[in-house]
């Protein structure tokens, strides 16, 4: 739901913000170093609809829109590690690409791929985790 609260590094809520001083580079570069910290944040714009199996390394999102109509804006195959509970919510860590899907399953593109490349020369994204990204990937091209 809109105004739903997360906590975010920090770096990335400055760019969500519009921060000039702030790019996209810095909180990968942060995650890289250890350097990261969470922040405070809303989560802004849309209704979402959310699943996720345990143990998956990605979700699959159905973003409305937050107003009256509620409209389906697309379909989200967000790449993340797999979710670790927590007594004050779920702990999530994105991967930095995702797959976006025509809200009429009519067709579909990458989004993201320069800073899931970025991570992965950074190593964020180890060999393993690149294995379930590619492993999905290439069943969703064979398909």
């Amino acid at each position: 739901m809109p105004a739903a609260g997360v906590r975010v590094p920090e770096a990335y809520a400055r760019v969500r913000r519009g921060d000039r001083s702030a790019t996209r580079e810095e909180p990968v570069r942060q995650l890289a170093d250890g350097t990261w910290t969470l922040t405070a944040a809303e989560w802004q714009e849309t209704v979402l609809l959310l699943w996720k199996a345990p143990g998956a390394y990605f979700s699959v999102q159905r973003p409305y829109s937050g107003e009256a109509d509620h409209r389906l804006l697309t379909w989200y195959v967000n790449f993340e590690r797999p979710s670790v509970c927590r007594p004050s919510g779920f702990d999530t860590f994105d991967l930095l690409v995702d797959l976006l899907i025509d809200a009429d399953l009519s067709g579909w593109r990458w989004k993201d791929e320069a800073e899931y490349i970025h991570a992965r020369r950074l190593g964020i994204i180890d060999d393993a985790e690149h294995a379930q990204v590619d492993a999905a990937a290439n069943r969703h091209s064979r398909s």
